[in-house]
């Protein structure tokens, strides 16, 4: 975007430091800083705020003030955009069932608000701040079946279920060997049922 967009300055935000180092256009700028502090910029800063694949990071009460500070730092008349994905897929097979019951699991006993797309509009329009309000849904496929972005939504997800191997292993009774094998599995399983999920993308206007 901001190769494409020279003229504009773009500002990313994250909680881990994954700005890359090399070849970064002198437009676009990083900060690894955590929502829930508020955004250190001032009313009325950006044009647009885009948000996308936080449904794992926070609780409904966590959504609603990060919301609020959305809607603060974007201009009168600015456009705010947000994306979540559903996370469990549909017509999914019986691996990709355990292992995204251990995942939903681990989310609901943390407070995560794992359908927070359920109640998006709701949450707007509860600032009072915004207009034109609308949505909209896209089927996002998971497996090699599906091509490139079918690929990628499953080593995405495929990566999740790595990074907490200890932590699922653990819930589902299995060894750190079986486990591994078990995610190597559903990666094939996809193929067999070809499930998908359901994204949701909202946007709005600042009064």
């Amino acid at each position: 975007m901001a190769n494409e967009f020279p003229k504009s300055h773009f500002t990313g935000i994250d909680l881990s430091p994954i700005s890359p180092r090399e070849q970064k256009p002198e437009n676009a700028y990083f900060l690894k800083h955590n929502l829930l502090d508020g955004l250190p910029y001032n009313d009325n800063t950006f044009d647009f705020v885009h948000v996308r694949y936080l449904i794992s990071a926070f609780s409904e009460k966590e959504w609603r003030m990060i919301i609020r500070e959305f809607v603060r730092v974007t201009k009168v008349d600015g456009i705010i955009e947000i994306i979540e994905d559903e996370i469990e897929p549909r017509n999914d097979g019986p691996i990709s069932r355990l292992l995204f019951s251990a995942l939903l699991s681990d989310l609901r006993s943390r407070d995560i608000d794992v359908t927070a797309y359920g109640h998006m509009i709701d949450m707007l329009k509860a600032t009072q701040q915004l207009k034109e309000i609308k949505s909209e849904e896209m089927l996002v496929p998971f497996g090699k079946w599906a091509g490139r972005i079918g690929t990628l939504s499953a080593e995405n997800t495929g990566q999740i279920f790595l990074t907490f191997r200890n932590k699922f292993s653990s819930s589902l009774g299995l060894e750190r060997e079986e486990y591994d094998k078990l995610v190597e599995a559903w990666y094939e399983e996809l193929n067999e049922y070809k499930p998908h999920n359901i994204s949701y993308r909202f946007w709005a206007q600042k009064r």
